[in-house]
């Protein structure tokens, strides 16, 4: 005869109690992990911001650096306006097409275009990159024509390379025109401009500058060779189709942009200058040198010693608790005084964000060790 097992199990209640444990442990676990996610998602956006400003410092740095190389000898420092912008229509990532007009630039090696009402600021940096000389030439004797050859004060046409980009400028009207060097006439010391193209390696390349007659320009012009590839760049704050504000570099020889780091909102700057002449600099301020008169212009550039500027990176998470930031960030131009970054506060859900604070002192060298 056979004995039956009677099998225990689980009753009806310690079940529901189980599951009910396992539910809690499993909302523990869940609330714990989303926790941690949300932690190092705040703190990988703080470093995208981090990285995101040191980026865009060290790029502007660079260029900063040079500026005023082969443009520092001369009376026409930071007072010629030039002709020549390569107009034309860029493209800036998503932002779509945008038609850049032929606006004459200022020959200075540095210029601050003040934002209206606390708008970010734009800097812009020239520099030449000749190889052989950035002595300015002198024009012997006064063109007839804007076709004509320009003849320079020098025994020798020396220093040149076909496809240079040149600045003529009369440093009496203040005034000046871009033009490219297509060749020479060396019994005559003649420099020519001519239209069409030359080889550039294996590429045919045209001129970019030579399209056009240029006005006829007075003896003692300056004549600045800045090199086969010279710059005109401009720093700017842009905002994209998405919303998002970046810093945007333009190259205002050719005509293009790029954005060199995203999530920059705020760009200020302001000049450093020496007032005094005891090689010391004394005042920062935000105005752009001017003068009644080119010499007064001119003296007035000649201060200008040094560039600070200061930038806002934002972390790219939108915090769900928007009180993160409570007061808008600041930075101090010289050194003390403490100006803020109004800009930032323009967007409606600011507090929302994490910020980072970047500022330096860039001296401008090329001016500096100008001869005197």
């Amino acid at each position: 005869m056979k004995t039956l097992r009677v099998s225990a199990g689980f009753s009806l209640v310690e079940l529901m109690v189980g599951i009910v444990i396992a539910l809690l442990g499993s909302l523990v676990i869940t609330q714990v992990f989303s926790i941690t996610e949300q932690s190092k998602q705040t703190t990988t956006s703080g470093n995208d911001a981090q990285q995101n400003g040191a980026l865009a410092m060290l790029l502007m740095d660079k260029d900063l650096r040079q500026a005023g190389y082969g443009m520092n000898i001369t009376a026409c420092t930071g007072a010629c306006e030039i002709s020549g912008f390569m107009g034309g229509t860029v493209t800036i990532n998503d932002s779509g097409a945008r038609t850049v007009s032929a606006t004459p630039f200022v020959f200075a090696p540095i210029l601050i275009m003040q934002g209206a009402a606390n708008a970010p600021d734009t800097i812009v940096v020239s520099y030449g990159n000749a190889a052989n000389t950035s002595v300015p030439e002198y024009l012997r004797q006064r063109m007839e024509a804007g076709t004509d050859d320009i003849n320079v004060n020098n025994t020798y046409v020396y220093g040149y390379t076909v496809g240079d980009v040149l600045v003529l400028a009369d440093t009496t009207a203040g005034t000046a025109n871009v033009i490219q060097y297509s060749g020479a006439d060396a019994a005559v010391n003649r420099v020519k401009h001519e239209a069409g193209s030359y080889q550039l390696g294996p590429v045919t390349q045209a001129f970019r500058y030579n399209d056009a007659a240029i006005p006829a320009y007075p003896a003692q012009s300056l004549l600045f060779n800045l090199g086969q590839a010279p710059v005109n760049n401009s720093y700017s704050i842009v905002q994209d189709s998405s919303g998002r504000r970046n810093l945007v570099q333009t190259n205002n020889m050719v005509g293009s942009q790029s954005i060199i780091a995203t999530d920059i909102v705020d760009l200020q700057a302001e000049y450093g200058k020496d007032t005094d002449n005891d090689k010391v600099i004394d005042t920062w301020d935000t105005v752009t040198p001017t003068g009644a008169n080119l010499s007064a212009l001119n003296t007035a550039w000649a201060q200008v010693k040094a560039i600070r500027y200061g930038l806002v990176a934002r972390s790219i998470k939108r915090e769900a608790a928007c009180n993160v930031t409570t007061t808008l960030p600041v930075w101090r131009p010289d050194g003390t005084t403490t100006k803020t970054f109004s800009n930032v506060g323009t967007n409606a859900d600011w507090q929302c964000y994490r910020y980072r604070v970047f500022e330096t002192t860039n001296v401008l060298r090329n001016l500096v060790w100008s001869p005197q």
